[in-house]
């Protein structure tokens, strides 16, 4: 069990957290407005990272609560990767003068509206109950653990090798999927470290502006490789259709992003840091004041 110092500051965060998620919810437009779907996915993401960190015996039902809210993040997840093609597509549609062209995207953009429309009927039914999250019996004896900053570091430094131990070998040759991967370690990390940042005797700002760098440029990678599959697929539905002139026109417009996603993975390459987890993992014990040997 945690030391309570190191208890109340995750709890302090998990209502900080769920305050969020229950005020993105609350957002006019619901999950039918695709910022609100992004609010409270993030949220969502957040909130995942304060409830790893939990004392499974502080918290009832905390494991069925976890698995409940994956499963919404999964769902909502969703939704968001959709939006973020409809709103690809709808600019491509715009800056694309060529008749043909804007026909194949127009028929794309019907396809993945729709199928919108089917995953936005279901979400609503699964939202689950943040508030529930907050409950936490009462414990009978103070409990000390280790000093804070240790508490926190043992919860970073795995975080910090899952994220990092491999993403210098990906700028190496592009691998989509474990692109993929990383940047959903990344984000991980990022939102722990943020949920750690009162256990820091300063503001961990500079580590979070580094993550937050890598993220963004792996989310980019990501968003065109997703549009791209979903290009790819359209593509094949109308070859096999017999489409051949909204085929070849489709065909133009999937060229484009492939070259996207390609200048996405050079901005990967040319980024600066952190790419050793070691060296990273120094500098947040340093920060944190814990002994590095």
């Amino acid at each position: 069990m945690h030391g309570v110092e190191f208890a109340v500051l995750l709890h302090r965060a998990l209502e900080a957290r769920v305050q969020e998620l229950n005020d993105a919810s609350a957002s006019e437009g619901g999950f039918g407005d695709p910022a609100v779907v992004h609010r409270v996915r993030v949220g969502c993401r957040r909130l995942k990272a304060v409830m790893r960190l939990l004392d499974e015996e502080a918290y009832p039902h905390l494991a069925s609560r976890a698995k409940a809210l994956r499963d919404f993040t999964k769902d909502l997840g969703t939704v968001r990767d959709l939006d973020v093609q409809i709103a690809a597509l709808a600019h491509l549609h715009a800056s694309d003068t060529h008749p043909i062209n804007r026909a194949a995207l127009e028929h794309v953009l019907e396809i993945v509206a729709r199928r919108r429309q089917k995953r936005l009927d279901a979400l609503d039914k699964k939202v689950p109950s943040f508030a529930r999250l907050l409950k936490v019996p009462s414990l009978p004896n103070p409990f000390e653990g280790p000093p804070l900053p240790v508490e926190a570091w043992s919860c970073l430094r795995p975080c910090i090798t899952e994220a990092l131990s491999g993403i210098s070998t990906l700028r190496e040759q592009e691998d989509i999927a474990g692109l993929h991967v990383s940047r959903i370690q990344v984000k991980r990390l990022r939102d722990t470290l943020e949920a750690l940042a009162p256990a820091f005797p300063a503001e961990p700002a500079g580590f979070l502006m580094e993550l937050r760098a890598m993220q963004t440029v792996l989310g980019d990678h990501h968003d065109h490789a997703s549009l791209e599959a979903l290009l790819r697929r359209s593509l094949d539905h109308l070859t096999e259709a017999g489409r051949q002139t909204l085929s070849a026109s489709l065909l133009g417009v999937l060229d484009s992003v492939v070259n996207a996603r390609r200048q996405a993975f050079e901005r990967f390459q040319a980024l600066e840091g952190p790419w050793d987890a070691a060296e990273f993992s120094a500098r947040v014990q340093a920060l944190l004041g814990v002994n590095v040997a």
